[in-house]
């Protein structure tokens, strides 16, 4: 069973204090302290994670673990994390950043 599928839209939804919170938990001194098994927590824990990689650019797998392991050593687990989360894509062994666009008619 997919568990995005069955994870409630609302619940996957935090304001700043509540990510400050669980980075504040989860990130010492710049490393992933453990990767949160809950949702909510480990999807604000990505999104930090993610902000690593440019929009747009193309990152050979090396490259990926060579930004996520400063971070944590289990650097395959992230990878699979990052893409399960939909925050990245793979294709043809190249890791590339989603970027959310907001179409005009849902930013009201």
């Amino acid at each position: 069973m997919d568990r995005h599928a069955t994870a409630r839209e609302e619940d996957l939804i935090y304001d700043a204090g509540y990510a400050e919170k669980v980075l504040a938990a989860f990130i010492n001194n710049g490393q992933l302290v453990t990767i949160p098994a809950k949702l909510k927590k480990q999807r604000v824990v990505l999104d930090y994670i993610v902000q690593r990689f440019e929009p747009g650019r193309g990152y050979h797998e090396l490259d990926v673990n060579a930004l996520l392991k400063p971070l944590h050593p289990d650097v395959a687990t992230l990878r699979r994390l990052l893409i399960t989360e939909k925050l990245m894509t793979r294709e043809n062994s190249i890791y590339q950043r989603v970027t959310s666009e907001i179409a005009p008619d849902e930013a009201s």
